[in-house]
């Protein structure tokens, strides 16, 4: 059942981006070209302040949400202890429960709220 859930979640993540890559705007200032994410629609659709750290995890994750730990930390030049950091933040902000798809349910979330 969980694989089931997973496989869902990521087909929804494949259409985003589908979609994102057929309507990327150059000239639009808060889409960027990590397929859409908007980070200025995201802070105030919830009401938050990402640092420049949260914001690179949350791409990071947005292009690979399948990615383990310490390749986040390779990728975002982090420590592992600084992802894991920046997860427990992220997850609080996004009001992403505890569950087994945590970062599908982040980046999905983040997806919704970016308006993409």
């Amino acid at each position: 059942m969980q694989a089931k859930k997973r496989n869902w979640h990521l087909k929804q993540i494949k259409e985003h981006y589908r979609k994102s890559l057929e309507s990327i705007n150059e000239n639009t200032a808060v889409c960027d070209m990590t397929g859409g994410l908007s980070k200025t629609k995201i802070e105030t659709g919830l009401g938050i302040k990402l640092n420049e750290t949260d914001w690179k995890v949350l791409n990071i994750l947005h292009k690979n949400p399948a990615i383990g730990n310490q390749e986040l930390a390779n990728e975002a030049l982090l420590s592992v202890g600084g992802i894991r950091s920046s997860l427990t933040k992220l997850y609080k902000q996004f009001d992403v429960k505890m569950a087994r798809n945590q970062r599908l349910a982040l980046v999905l979330k983040a997806i919704r709220v970016s308006g993409s």
